[in-house]
């Protein structure tokens, strides 16, 4: 008798199921099929899957250069993710004998597991979940009962079709919550660079006034990983018109020692507006640099950066 997998992150078993990589789209699955979907340009993804009188096996080993989710469990399918349909009536008639929709995902925040979906709303209640980040790497894998998925009185013979698709997210905004904030400066008080990515419009960064110190004045990010970055945003503080930047320069560094200037010379206007930098540059490091502002110090309320 053949072993199941075993879902635990370590990928045992696994080479005992039916493989579908993402260059054939469609394979057979024990009398159904699986689809695999590849919407996204730096997405690829191979899949696995089995099934027992107990469990529908699935894997699916996704290559990403960014894993990025930190949706509530409700939302997961807006990040990556893994999302799945069970038809079991299709042989009868596309949803004749009722069909659930079901996910699972890994937050980027919390390093945490989120299922959905399952007969009744059970979030897939008993259903091993296992999923692992590594490098460019997320290796989903999931054995879902039967009895979470099905309605009362049908059996794992019933089901005649499911399919999978999986999620990669083609850009989004680094989180907050993973970069970390130094400055060149900072004005003696409550008014720490950690302010400019704290989620909050009402906390700012200021640098140091008191006594003052000349301009140029800087704030750079440790963004936690490495992003092919498009765009930095800057909000300021809406009540203090006379510290907001209005020239500025952008660089990044893959080392926080190296920088290189991406963006020279901006100007943004004195009002209480978001403000954009733009370029395409891979990085680890942002550094926003104050060249002029309408008065003697830098200030900045939220600081966010996006990338591709």
């Amino acid at each position: 008798m053949q072993a199941s997998p075993v879902v635990n992150s370590t990928g045992n078993g696994w080479d005992l199921a039916v493989k579908i990589d993402n260059q054939s789209s469609l394979a057979n699955m024990s009398g159904g099929t699986v689809t695999v979907q590849e919407p996204a340009k730096d997405l690829s993804a191979t899949a696995y899957t089995k099934r027992d009188s107990e469990y529908l096996y699935m894997a699916v080993r996704m290559t990403d250069n960014t894993h990025f989710n930190n949706n509530p469990a409700g939302d997961s399918w807006k990040g990556d993710s893994i999302q799945f349909a069970i038809d079991p009536g299709r042989s009868i008639g596309p949803g004749d004998l009722g069909w659930n929709e079901n996910g699972i995902a890994l937050n980027s925040d919390t390093n945490t597991v989120m299922k959905t979906g399952g007969i009744g709303g059970n979030n897939l209640a008993h259903s091993p979940v296992a999923i692992q980040r590594s490098g460019s790497e997320t290796f989903y894998e999931l054995a879902i009962k039967w009895t979470d998925i099905l309605p009362s009185g049908m059996t794992d013979s019933d089901v005649t079709s499911a399919g999978y698709t999986i999620t990669g997210l083609i850009g989004g905004t680094v989180p907050q919550s993973q970069m970390t904030a130094t400055a060149s400066s900072t004005q003696e008080g409550d008014t720490p660079a950690s302010n400019a990515i704290d989620g909050s419009a009402g906390t700012f960064w200021d640098s140091q006034y008191s006594p003052g110190l000349e301009l140029p004045q800087w704030i750079t990010l440790d963004l936690g990983g490495t992003y092919k970055v498009n765009k930095v945003r800057y909000l300021p503080r809406g009540s203090i018109s006379n510290r907001r930047i209005l020239t500025y320069i952008v660089y990044v560094s893959t080392d926080d020692e190296n920088f290189t200037k991406v963006a020279d010379n901006g100007t943004w206007a004195n009002d209480a507006a978001e403000k954009t930098a733009e370029f395409a540059e891979t990085t680890t490091h942002v550094r926003q640099e104050a060249l002029t502002t309408a008065s003697i110090n830098a200030n900045i309320a939220e600081l966010n950066v996006d990338y591709e």
